[in-house]
């Protein structure tokens, strides 16, 4: 037991020490080449191997022709065999058994335009797309911030009129103005990284989807970083994206060897629902997964999304926007895409990424009484806003595991483990 415990006191303390206090910035431009990532590097296909022989070309690795173990299987039900979906073998929904990889890729490669077209035509369905950029608000590296409402209301509908209607008529007649948003791929759903973090890091991308919310209503990429130990130094990204390459280098003369180590640990990658090294993935090569940073960008969020993972059937999931993890510890959500299984369920407390979209905390539903999920919010000694709707704050849901000992994680009764656990049972 001992020896798991000095991993949880490293990320438990990494995690007090890395406060992302403000909104992103623009380090390592988006339109530059992708960055060297030993990530990727580990996971690429090997060069330099020596030709294949004609054993390894045999069909005899073909599972279908295996030989049975006994020549009394052939009077037995399906022969022995097991023709049906086999979990292990066949990836989630796939529509016969056995079917291959390639099969799958190809088939979701030609309906990606498909798929996407229809949630772009969904999106300028319901929201202005051109964003409305405050002239004066910026975030910490000079973004402007996108306000709103972003809405388009129901055909001779005002705003003052919507604000006269009880939420009782405003549900009958079916004019909210920010209905759920649903994932692009509903049926598979996974996590989907914005184009400015792939075009960086294209291990991230998928080749069944794309992101959907358009950049200028995005947080700045990279996010700063504040640390509660050093606030002299302001932001010490040096802007840059944290990752296994540069995170010694950046933090070896600001963070003890502890802190340092569980830093580590959040920037080391774990098989996820749709990057690890199965067939069931939806990256084209075989992934090592995401790290906790991928989506926690710099302790912040470049609004990933995903569907919730604990509501069933698939079709009563619903979409959520990575959170950001400034200023959450002690209360830091638990983040199940570090989880080591099989299929483990992306999760995150959701932040609005268009303007006025509604947020979820754990069990309530809060809205910006503004209509601005973007609007700015001073930040006491930094200089600068961020873009948090001051009405949705986690910590003050009045049923989060902070406050109602019902919905606490089983790990609850570790003083370490209720700072970051990263189990599938918690």
């Amino acid at each position: 037991m001992a020896k798991w415990i000095w991993p949880l006191v490293s990320l438990g303390t990494v995690a007090l020490v890395l406060l992302a206090l403000s909104s992103g910035v623009e380090g390592q431009r988006a339109s530059s080449a992708p960055v060297r990532d030993a990530i990727a590097e580990a996971q690429a296909p090997p060069s330099g191997a020596p030709a294949p022989t004609q054993q390894d070309k045999s069909d005899r690795f073909d599972a279908s022709k295996a030989d049975p173990s006994s020549g009394a299987l052939e009077t037995q039900p399906d022969k022995g065999q097991a023709t049906g979906f086999d979990f292990y073998r066949d990836p989630l929904n796939a529509k016969r058994p056995m079917q291959s990889f390639d099969e799958t890729m190809k088939a979701d490669v030609a309906d990606k335009p498909t798929v996407m077209a229809a949630q772009r035509k969904l999106l300028e369905s319901r929201y202005t797309l051109s964003p409305k950029l405050d002239p004066d608000a910026k975030m910490s590296r000079g973004k402007p911030l996108a306000v709103g409402p972003t809405a388009r209301l129901a055909s001779g509908l005002t705003w003052d009129d919507l604000a006269r209607l009880s939420p009782d008529e405003i549900k009958r007649r079916g004019v909210f103005p920010y209905p759920p948003l649903p994932h692009p791929k509903h049926v598979t759903g996974g996590q989907v990284f914005p184009q400015i973090q792939t075009r960086m890091f294209p291990r991230l991308e998928r080749f069944d989807v794309e992101f959907d919310i358009p950049e200028a209503f995005l947080p700045e990429f990279p996010p700063a970083i504040f640390l509660q130990n050093r606030p002299e130094l302001g932001d010490v990204s040096r802007g840059e994206v944290v990752s296994i390459n540069n995170y010694y280098r950046l933090f070896k003369d600001l963070l003890t060897p502890v802190q340092l180590d569980g830093l580590r640990m959040l920037l080391t990658p774990f098989p996820q629902e749709e990057f690890n090294p199965t067939d069931d993935r939806k990256s084209a090569q075989p992934s090592l997964g995401v790290t906790c940073l991928d989506c926690h960008v710099n302790g912040h969020t470049t609004a990933q999304f995903h569907l919730n993972p604990d509501d069933r059937p698939q079709q009563r999931r619903f979409r959520l926007d990575t959170v950001s993890l400034r200023s959450r510890w002690p209360t830091w959500p638990r983040c199940r895409t570090c989880s080591v299984s099989r299929r483990p369920q992306s999760w995150g407390q959701p932040v609005g990424s268009i303007p006025g979209r509604r947020h979820q905390t754990s069990s309530a539903v809060s809205r910006c009484s503004t209509a601005r999920v973007n609007a700015p919010v001073a930040t006491p000694g930094r200089g600068s806003s961020t873009t948090r709707c001051t009405t949705s704050r986690w910590s003050a849901s009045p049923r989060s595991p902070a406050t109602d000992p019902s919905r606490r994680s089983p790990c609850a009764g570790s003083r370490t483990a209720r700072r970051i656990c990263t189990t599938d049972a918690c």
